[in-house]
């Protein structure tokens, strides 16, 4: 995972070079919500707190200049399906190439959203 502390937040434009085997770029929100000790990850609208607006946004610029995929952080519920396409289709509009899974159940609609994504 690129981003899921402060300072690797700082790090996300060195990955250009790093290596051939690199194939992507994700971050945690969850993850980088506990780092920043944020009371909470997301406002009541849904959308994320402004610095993990921030990192998600920073993860697409430094995976794009590395030329890997960007990975979007997983979606908490698996039992939300629509939920989840939801938030998958904001993610390919914004560019990201893929998005992180935390139940197998996911893992069907990620993939039908993104084989829509121009090749990385």
């Amino acid at each position: 995972m690129a981003a899921e502390t402060p300072e690797s937040i700082f790090g996300l434009g060195a990955y250009a070079g790093a290596s051939a085997r690199l194939a992507g770029l994700g971050w945690s929100a969850d993850a980088l919500a506990r780092s920043i000790c944020a009371r909470k990850g997301r406002m009541d609208n849904g959308d994320f707190i402004e610095p993990l607006r921030l990192a998600r946004s920073l993860t697409v610029y430094g995976a794009r200049s590395a030329r890997v995929a960007p990975l979007d952080t997983a979606f908490e519920d698996p039992q939300d399906i629509a939920g989840l396409r939801a938030e998958c289709e904001i993610a390919l509009s914004d560019g990201f190439g893929g998005k992180l899974a935390i139940h197998p159940a996911q893992v069907d609609i990620i993939n039908e959203v993104f084989a829509r994504a121009p090749p990385d």
